[in-house]
């Protein structure tokens, strides 16, 4: 069973995630942050209402939900990046392996851990299977997101991934498949600093 606690950090990253993605952006609507976390939408929504109140994100409400979008604060960004500055004060920022955000699951290694090729099988594999859920995009591009994924994971997983191809992969998915990038971006920023 997924911890409040970590509830609390994957929503609070995968918000972080989703600003720095488009920082004009409304932010995460609620029925894809209980998918993407892989929880109940009662547990996201009691997580979500626990933040707000943290004043670490904000809500746009919506009638007939509990909430509409959740965008995170210059508070909650300032949470993410200095953990060690608020660990005291929120325990959940300790949490170091995200199993999921917003726009689908982030590994995130701590300060000077490498990223496994298991951590990188199991991100990659959700991004595909969230690529596979979407009703939105045509098989097409499905196609075309699955095989850039399997492209850029055997690419990850070499001893010296090509830097270029693995930047070039990551630009086409950043501008077709965008939901797939912060499952992601942190195994790629570890592969790019391998590959340098």
């Amino acid at each position: 069973m997924v911890s409040n606690d970590e509830i609390r950090y994957r929503i609070l990253q995968t918000t972080y995630d989703a600003y720095h993605e488009d920082p004009t952006g409304f932010g995460i609507d609620r029925n894809s942050m209980a998918e993407l976390l892989r929880v109940s939408s009662k547990l996201v929504d009691a997580n979500v209402f626990y933040l707000e109140e943290k004043r670490l994100i904000k809500l746009l409400n919506y009638l007939g939900v509990p909430w509409g979008l959740a965008k995170i604060t210059a508070f909650g960004i300032d949470v993410i990046e200095n953990k060690e500055k608020y660990k005291d004060r929120f325990s959940f920022i300790q949490i170091q392996n995200i199993q999921g955000n917003v726009y689908g699951t982030v590994v995130q290694a701590g300060a000077g851990s490498q990223v496994t090729i298991t951590q990188i099988g199991e991100a990659f594999q959700r991004a595909r299977d969230l690529t596979e859920a979407k009703t939105d995009i045509s098989e097409g591009l499905k196609r075309e997101v699955q095989d850039n994924l399997t492209t850029l994971e055997e690419e990850i997983k070499k001893d010296e991934p090509a830097l270029g191809k693995v930047q070039k992969i990551t630009r086409w998915l950043k501008e077709n498949a965008s939901w797939v990038v912060p499952i992601i971006e942190t195994i790629i920023k570890e592969a790019i600093k391998k590959g340098i």
